[in-house]
């Protein structure tokens, strides 16, 4: 299985968790990509945020910095960039915004999605 996991509002909401969660999944051999809308210009202090939390993980992809931080921008991105790696789950905390306030069309998503 494929794991794609939102990190603010996910991963930083319980790093303990997630330190237990990730390491687990992983090893029972199953990837764990964290996907982010953060700038990438952030990847040095995420990875060492990552570090310090001890969240296990096999990739890390951050949103274009050309691309506007608005919420329908990073669902739509998030949906895309989920689908494009194949993941079976996708937890992020925004579902209802992206889908309810933002309009973003979840029907092609891929992943089954799990809100945290």
């Amino acid at each position: 299985m494929t794991w794609a996991f939102d990190l603010d509002g996910v991963i930083a909401s319980n790093p303990d968790f997630f330190k237990w969660f990730t390491f687990k999944l992983h090893k029972s051999k199953q990837w764990i990509d964290i996907v982010t809308s953060r700038n990438p210009k952030r990847i040095e202090e995420t990875k060492k945020e990552l570090a310090f939390w001890g969240i296990t993980y096999d990739d890390l992809h951050f949103m274009s910095s050309q691309m506007p931080r608005d919420y329908k921008t990073q669902g739509e991105w998030k949906r895309d960039k989920v689908n494009s790696l194949k993941s079976d789950i996708w937890l992020d905390n925004e579902f209802k915004v992206y889908e309810k306030v933002c309009g973003v069309d979840f029907k092609n998503c891929t992943a089954e999605r799990i809100t945290i």
